[in-house]
């Protein structure tokens, strides 16, 4: 178990201590905190383990932060975290999803993804950090699942309670590996439940997803990694989710593409040259786009033109 001592820190060490402490349990974040609501004498962090697992409690007054691509990088690894309100409110963004957690319920998030988050008052709660690698049977849908209230959750958070309890520092290697399994089958078990009230999830990604790739489709810079990032979960989870669906990320923009510039020249006819509409939709030259058009369509396109 490791403590961050910060409520005997000095009153003018109390911002800094804090930053630090949050850092370094909950990887790096750029926060915002204001130096008399840290200074209180609330917070507190602990660290405690269980084998590879890391559960850390945490309490504070208003907060607030984010991670971006600088705090990624300097990541010690990648993990996926469950983060569960005991008391109080917090707001949780991922890309263009928003969600407000309030006790008892809890979120899944991916430190490889960009992440903002708002405490407005004293909050106390728990966050596990799990490997991402040993999460890999989980699906890209896990990452900004939401666990509500039910069953499901609350047999997880009180088995933590246990094994913080008896397990943490124990020597026992038997007990700790047996602590680790049971944790990560009730994690499953509990995003299992989530589906059970969140249907379509899945579809809701691609959606999500399909809306960012069609709005950028001129954008030269629109590549796999830049995709995940704008739909806030991890370049493999994008990967997975194309992959559901026998397709690939270069695979689907190439076709849509193709089919915004065929469009085009359906529509403009000889007003614009092949050219000009295989640049604005995102092709090298206009060799690449002939080839390419003529692989999905069997024609050039001079040959749709009117």
């Amino acid at each position: 178990m490791q403590t961050w001592p910060l409520r005997s820190l000095p009153p003018a060490d109390a911002l800094e201590g804090y930053r630090h402490a949050i850092s370094a349990s909950h990887l790096p974040w750029d926060l915002v905190a204001d130096h008399a609501s840290v200074a209180g004498g609330s917070e507190e962090v602990v660290e405690h383990r269980i084998g590879p697992l890391r559960v850390v409690d945490c309490e504070s007054g208003p907060v607030s932060g984010r991670r971006g691509r600088r705090q990624i990088a300097g990541s010690p690894g990648e993990y996926v975290g469950a983060l569960f309100v005991l008391d109080g409110t917090e707001v949780v963004q991922f890309a263009r999803t928003e969600v407000r957690l309030t006790p008892g319920m809890a979120i899944v998030w991916d430190s490889t993804v960009e992440a903002q988050f708002a405490v407005p008052a004293h909050i106390r709660k728990r966050t596990l950090f799990v490997p991402r690698d040993r999460l890999c049977d989980l699906g890209p849908d896990a990452v900004g699942a939401v666990l509500h209230d039910g069953p499901g959750t609350r047999l997880l958070r009180a088995f933590l309670d246990t094994a913080v309890d008896t397990v943490c520092g124990a020597p026992d290697d038997a007990a700790t590996s047996a602590a680790v399994t049971a944790t990560l089958d009730l994690l499953a078990g509990a995003l299992d439940a989530r589906h059970d009230r969140r249907l379509g999830c899945r579809e809701q990604r691609w959606a999500a997803v399909r809306d960012i790739i069609e709005e950028r489709l001129t954008d030269p810079d629109l590549v796999p990694a830049e995709i995940a990032r704008a739909a806030g979960m991890s370049l493999r989870s994008l990967y997975e989710l194309f992959a559901a669906r026998d397709d690939t990320v270069a695979g689907y923009v190439r076709r849509r593409r193709l089919a915004r510039a065929r469009a085009e020249l359906e529509r403009v006819g000889r007003d614009v040259t092949v050219a000009e509409v295989a640049h604005r939709w995102g092709f090298a030259d206009q060799g690449t786009f002939t080839r390419a058009f003529r692989a999905q369509y069997g024609v050039t396109p001079g040959a749709v033109r009117r």
